[in-house]
């Protein structure tokens, strides 16, 4: 079957509604397109890599809950920065305050 005329299927008319009826895809298939051939290959040997990982893993799910854990983890750390900075950036600004008072008591003390 020639890609450039590949129908994937039709919509036949059921009465209240329209159903899509796919084209059978079990035949061989020709293409004329050479750069089809060319991710065609890259797409095989990503496939092939992504084997030859699991292969590695033996029980994928473990190492998803390992990572998730990972990941959550890092999320933890993250956000306890953020409330570590927001309490620094509190004190400071108290600091601040306390020092503008304390400059503005200088003045008038100092203009008296």
């Amino acid at each position: 079957m020639d890609m450039n005329t590949f129908r994937s299927g039709v919509y036949q008319d059921r009465g209240d509604y329209k159903s899509f009826l796919p084209t059978l895809v079990n035949h061989s298939w020709e293409w004329t397109d050479a750069e089809l051939n060319i991710l065609l290959e890259q797409a095989s040997s990503e496939l092939g890599s992504l084997n030859a990982f699991s292969d590695l893993i033996p029980n994928i799910d473990i190492y998803i809950r390992m990572h998730i854990k990972t990941e959550a983890n890092k999320s933890n750390k993250i956000e306890e920065q953020r409330r570590v900075l927001k309490k620094t950036c509190s004190r400071l600004k108290t600091l601040l305050r306390k020092r503008e008072t304390t400059n503005k008591k200088s003045i008038i003390t100092l203009g008296l």
